[in-house]
């Protein structure tokens, strides 16, 4: 909330107390710009994309109870696919989330 979309260049890793839809779900009050939001669940198997999440939506609900959530730039989800496992590590220094993406999918800028 209150990023400016230039400045947008990262992931936002977010985990759950466990696998939920409604606790899962997402609103878009003061993002000014579009994002992906890729649910996962506990395996870190990706469970539902929503691509091009509208500035001021409401609510989001995942189709799937997911345990992980990853806010990423708008369009880079299309590297990503239903099924797809995905992995990230802590870069403990920086307090940098690295992803990881499949090896048969890449996304350029991550």
């Amino acid at each position: 909330m209150f990023e400016q979309e230039k400045n947008f260049d990262y992931c936002l890793v977010f985990e759950f107390d466990g696998s939920h839809r409604i606790e899962a779900s997402i609103h878009m009050l003061f993002v000014f710009f579009p994002i992906d939001a890729v649910y996962l669940d506990e395996n870190k198997k990706v469970v539902d994309i929503k691509r091009n999440l509208r500035p001021f939506s409401l609510n989001y609900t995942p189709k799937a109870p997911s345990k992980y959530l990853i806010e990423i730039p708008t369009h880079l989800a299309s590297a990503i696919g239903i099924g797809d496992q995905l992995f990230w590590e802590l870069d403990v220094k920086k307090r940098d989330v690295q992803p990881y993406f499949p090896a048969t999918r890449t996304a350029a800028g991550l």
